[in-house]
């Protein structure tokens, strides 16, 4: 689910139904322009820009799995902006890197609702002293939080059939 709450197949039904005439309208005007000015001019090279760009802005329109703008991303990205001048100075290449590492695992742990803090604790725990690279990239946060809803899923399954008069009697 995106920012507006809704699932992606109903987003890009949302999008065709509604973004998709406004921007085929578009599409048009910036034909119809593109030959009313010379190609050299600021505005000749705009139209052509975005004449160029459309394929790629077009598969928004499209795909409701993706975003149409970058707030999720701006909002997690925040905190580690507002401190950068704090963060001049790490002390080496490697500890910057491990400082960005961490700041894009505790967003992930955002993005998917995990605690970053019990995400740690069962990283550290779950993950070998001489883990592999793809023993490490099972424990993202993305696929913990598929883990976690894909148990919680098979327990409500087990709990409603458990719960359930008619199938307690057919067994």
């Amino acid at each position: 689910m995106g920012q507006s709450g809704a699932p992606p197949p109903c987003r890009g039904l949302i999008r065709r139904a509604r973004s998709r005439p406004i921007a085929d309208k578009l599409l048009a005007l910036l034909c119809e322009a593109q030959g009313a000015h010379l190609p050299a001019s600021d505005i000749g090279k705009a139209i052509t820009y975005a004449l160029n760009q459309w394929d790629k802005f077009a598969v928004c329109l499209e795909d409701g799995a993706l975003e149409l703008d970058t707030n999720l991303v701006e909002n997690l990205i925040r905190p580690a902006k507002l401190g950068l001048k704090n963060y001049l100075f790490f002390g080496s290449l490697e500890a910057g890197s491990n400082h960005a590492l961490i700041y894009t695992l505790l967003a992930n742990c955002r993005i998917h609702d995990l605690d970053p803090e019990g995400y740690l604790v069962e990283v550290i725990t779950r993950l070998p002293v001489d883990a592999t690279p793809e023993q490490a990239a099972a424990l993202t946060p993305l696929r913990i939080a598929a883990e976690r809803r894909a148990a919680a899923g098979s327990s409500e399954a087990a709990l409603s059939q458990a719960d359930h008069p008619v199938r307690r009697q057919r067994s």
